[in-house]
């Protein structure tokens, strides 16, 4: 164990997968075969040494709970800790899931999991991101930066129209701009 904890969010979000997000959510989605989008976030905590890795999951979660199983593909089928799926977070008082609203709600709805956390350091990670991260590496840089957080970013951000950017001066980041490209009020 290596001090560090995944949570992964398996939720829908992405309105332009139309057809292939109706029935699964983004994580779930096939990738190359026999893959699915969760799979790279997955692998990345595992090949940075992560041992504990949590998911929380929203709606049309079937398929994603189906490919995942026990863990044992990523070696993470433990008695205690390893792979644990995390239920839905919030639900109207009626029928139907209401719309994700952040990563913020969904940590206040697992709070009592995110109790039980052992290690030290918590990673962040979308389920639908396919990209193979050097998360040891970076684990690693954070450590011995001494920041409170550190966040990996791609530099299309300017791209969307609805992004967070970050102003960065010496390795800190001084500003966080959101929907910068949307006017206010």
């Amino acid at each position: 164990m290596n001090g560090l904890h995944g949570i992964i969010f398996s939720y829908e979000k992405r309105n332009e997968m139309q057809e292939l997000g109706q029935i699964r959510s983004a994580a779930s989605i096939p990738f190359g075969g026999r893959y699915r989008a969760v799979d790279f976030a997955l692998s990345s905590l595992v090949n940075a040494g992560s041992t504990d890795v949590g998911i929380v999951l929203h709606g049309h979660y079937q398929s994603l709970l189906d490919h995942l199983g026990t863990g044992k593909a990523w070696d993470l089928s433990r008695k205690r800790g390893g792979l644990r799926m995390l239920p839905p977070f919030n639900y109207q008082q009626s029928w139907g899931a209401m719309p994700f609203r952040g990563h913020m709600e969904a940590l206040a709805g697992v709070r009592s999991y995110l109790d039980t956390i052992r290690q030290e350091y918590v990673a962040l990670m979308d389920g639908d991101l396919v990209a193979n991260l050097p998360l040891g590496d970076i684990f690693e840089s954070h450590v011995k930066s001494g920041a409170d957080i550190t966040a990996v970013c791609g530099n299309d951000s300017f791209a969307t129209d609805d992004g967070t950017y970050f102003e960065i001066n010496d390795g800190r980041v001084t500003e966080v701009l959101y929907n910068l490209h949307r006017p206010r009020g």
